[in-house]
């Protein structure tokens, strides 16, 4: 057969993918039994907290500082990126939805530049400025648009999954229509404006790669930074960018991230007020998931595996004893979070990622919000601060996952 080593490729790709996900598949509980740890007991020294004021005075700066220190090491420089170049790619594109623009941005460093291009696509149909949702992408700005239009270059760096179309589409077929394709049109549709860049371009997800990369950030060690904080901080500085465009209200700011980027998403929301929602989608460990969960990935695996993602000597029992993950989700408060997490996903534990959800509702209560506000991850309630949505399937970005985030920014953004 002439394809025969085609066809033989693609089978044990497909093969490999579902051994992994067969393997994380459990039987899930909707409810968990383990006691939520108290967010406003006395930590490190700093008595117990009794008022947002003294939340937003004493804790938090706290608790910024710890994380820094145990899991995602100090950000670079808040250099703002310089447009270097803008082009309209397509004035009517999505069948009319909205404009898509690229931008060429650079920042500035003492060791070089840290380059990447940024797609932007707005409304037409838009009364005033429109909300912005920020979604980082896994394969680059041109496979996020279907490869439609041949002029946009390849990031400088891609994942091996991403570097062919057999690669691209099991990538799709087996963790959902939108892992690399964000939904465009139909978030113009419904009135959002849609930016993405490919993370990889600040700091690839590569070991062998990924310190180079950082070294190169204004101001940033890169032993004692990961790419997970490097992509945070990549999504700041596409904020920096929203800020400067009239056409976009820079009051109403979510991010959507998944797994990885999951993760860098909750990192950037806690740092960076200007962001006024997230969704992070199947976060996992060093996500929303409690590091002393003993469900899903644990926390050693994860730093073996990805020695990259995380500064040098992060050590698994320092992070659970010093610091956890509703600490992280409490930062953001009062901003909305939705989690959302999948029945056949165990490996990033939503079962855990629900009680830190729980854990972190008091800080919510201070300022006169509602929290977590349902009884059980089936039971979603999205206009509630922070909500959770358990999908079936395994992990991935589905369009459900999709149409769960739009109602939820919906409740939030529009009322």
């Amino acid at each position: 057969m002439r394809f025969g080593w085609l066809i033989s490729a693609v089978g044990a790709f497909a093969a490999l993918w579902l051994l992994q996900f067969s393997l994380r598949a459990a039987p899930l509980s909707v409810d968990s039994a383990l006691p939520a740890p108290a967010v406003l007991e006395a930590y490190a020294g700093d008595p117990p907290i009794g008022t947002a004021e003294d939340w937003m005075a004493r804790r938090a700066p706290l608790l910024r500082a710890a994380f820094q220190t145990f899991i995602y090491g100090a950000p670079p420089a808040d250099t703002a990126p310089r447009v270097v170049s803008r082009r309209i790619l397509d004035d009517n594109a999505f069948g009319g939805a909205g404009r898509l623009e690229e931008l060429s941005l650079v920042i500035e460093s003492e060791r070089g530049q840290v380059a990447f291009a940024l797609l932007l696509a707005t409304p037409r149909d838009r009364v005033g400025a429109s909300p912005v949702v920020i979604a980082p992408n896994f394969c680059g700005n041109a496979a996020a648009l279907g490869r439609r239009y041949a002029e946009l270059a390849e990031p400088t760096w891609l994942a091996p999954r991403c570097r062919t179309l057999v690669g691209r589409a099991l990538t799709r077929a087996v963790q959902g229509a939108h892992i690399v394709r964000p939904p465009f049109a139909e978030l113009l549709r419904n009135g959002y404006a849609v930016a993405t860049f490919a993370p990889g371009e600040i700091a690839p997800d590569s070991p062998a790669l990924a310190r180079d990369a950082l070294a190169r950030l204004p101001d940033a060690s890169a032993d004692r930074l990961g790419a997970v904080g490097a992509w945070a901080w990549g999504i700041s500085r596409v904020v920096d960018v929203i800020g400067n465009e009239h056409e976009l209200d820079a009051s109403r700011i979510a991010v959507f991230g998944h797994s990885r980027f999951g993760k860098a998403a909750l990192w950037a929301t806690a740092m960076d007020a200007r962001i006024g929602a997230v969704i992070a989608n199947q976060s996992g460990r060093l996500g929303a998931s409690p590091s002393e969960s003993g469900v899903g990935e644990t926390l050693s695996g994860l730093l073996r595996r990805y020695p990259h993602w995380f500064p040098d000597g992060v050590d698994p029992l320092a992070v659970s004893d010093q610091i956890d993950q509703h600490l992280l989700l409490a930062l953001i408060a009062p901003r909305p979070i939705l989690l959302s997490g999948a029945t056949l996903d165990r490996w990033s534990d939503p079962a855990g990622s629900f009680r830190a959800a729980a854990a972190a509702s008091p800080v919510y209560e201070l300022f006169g919000r509602v929290g977590l506000d349902q009884a059980d991850m089936r039971s979603t309630n999205l206009d509630a601060d922070i909500a959770f949505h358990l999908r079936p399937g395994g992990h991935g970005v589905r369009p459900s996952d999709w149409a769960v985030a739009r109602q939820f920014l919906d409740a939030h953004f529009k009322r």
